[in-house]
């Protein structure tokens, strides 16, 4: 099954530069509170820009570049390159990704975050030179492994990489002994690339296994529970699939912004389901519901989701969309916009 031909156009937008704004942020806590040490940065405007620009409102962020507004170097230019990705600006992210990669090579967190951009400049690209960029993508995911062989992520990062091309391996090393090191440092991480490994070799009876497992032992934990949901929906099991996507949207992560961007898309796929799919529009509702009371610019993307919750719903909208609809009736300068939330406001 196509991931491609099921994935929502709302959910693409965002993984053109949302999901990958702060992949920098996924293994170490606590480097943002270094932000701003020799300019005197807030790291709460810093997040709130970060905030703003999942939402689709990047004006915040573009001043922080606009500005120089940052001590530290790499994450300027981490939010300048998915800044140009968003603009379309390919050759420039291109450029920028390869500095990068250089001026950082000696850390790991540099190619976990160059594996998620490369993966999304293979997307925007022609047909013909798509595969040139996958290949940076898996490279990229091998050489954080590399640089850093105990911590497990990084790992598991590898271990997906190896299964997608062998070739990139060390010798002596396949997807399944770096999934077996894995499981000896970490209990999630473990379980999540033996998921992984279990797909790419298409045993779904250990996958299945490994999903019901995994999430019975962890039964609050994000990064499980969107896991599972994702290898469920790759199967074809939507119904398990969904409840899952639930389950990780009632337990938004609150240790990195690029686990907060998937759980944003984690949320609004349990209402995509209901909707293209005509499942439980109850499970929707209540994701969308969840998004909204944390979601509250008036953004082309948070009236999305409104226009969601108004077709899975048949009471009157949450007081935290009525808001957003009169902030756009107000305050946008997109017609189409007013108009769309004029006309929600008549119905609710």
């Amino acid at each position: 099954m196509s991931r491609s031909d099921k994935k929502p156009i709302l959910v693409a937008l965002r993984e053109f530069f949302a999901f990958l704004l702060t992949f920098y942020f996924v293994t170490f806590n606590g480097y943002a509170n270094t932000i701003g040490e020799s300019k005197g940065i807030d790291r709460q405007v810093y997040e709130k820009a970060i905030h703003a620009l999942i939402q689709g409102d990047r004006k915040l962020a573009e001043k922080i570049i606009e500005d120089n507004y940052m001590a530290q170097p790499q994450v300027l230019s981490e939010l300048e390159i998915i800044l140009l990705l968003e603009q379309g600006e390919i050759d420039t992210v291109i450029d920028k990704l390869e500095q990068y990669e250089s001026d950082y090579a000696e850390l790991a967190k540099t190619f976990s975050f160059t594996a998620k951009v490369w993966r999304s400049v293979g997307h925007k690209v022609s047909v013909f030179r798509k595969r040139a960029f996958y290949k940076r993508a898996l490279k990229a995911k091998v050489r954080a492994g590399n640089l850093e062989p105990e911590n497990p992520y990084f790992l598991t990062l590898k271990a997906s990489a190896v299964g997608h091309d062998d070739g990139l391996a060390s010798l002596g090393e396949t997807q399944l002994t770096v999934t077996n090191k894995i499981i000896s440092l970490d209990k999630k991480w473990g379980l999540i690339a033996q998921i992984n490994y279990a797909q790419n070799t298409d045993d779904i009876a250990t996958g299945k296994a490994l999903a019901q497992r995994a999430a019975a032992e962890l039964p609050q934990d994000f990064d499980i529970h969107e896991r599972v949901a994702q290898y469920y929906w790759t199967i074809g099991i939507r119904e398990k699939a969904q409840q899952h996507f639930l389950i990780a949207c009632r337990h938004p992560p609150e240790d990195s912004w690029h686990n907060k961007i998937a759980w944003s898309d984690t949320c609004y796929q349990v209402a995509q389901f209901a909707h293209r799919y005509a499942m439980r529009s109850d499970l929707g509702v209540e994701a969308l519901n969840i998004l909204l009371s944390r979601y509250t610019l008036p953004t082309r993307t948070n009236l999305d989701l409104v226009v969601m919750l108004s077709k899975l719903t048949n009471s009157a909208l949450p007081d935290s969309a009525v808001t957003i609809l009169h902030h756009i009736a107000e305050s946008s300068e997109n017609k189409k916009m007013i108009e769309v939330a004029n006309n929600l406001l008549k119905v609710h």
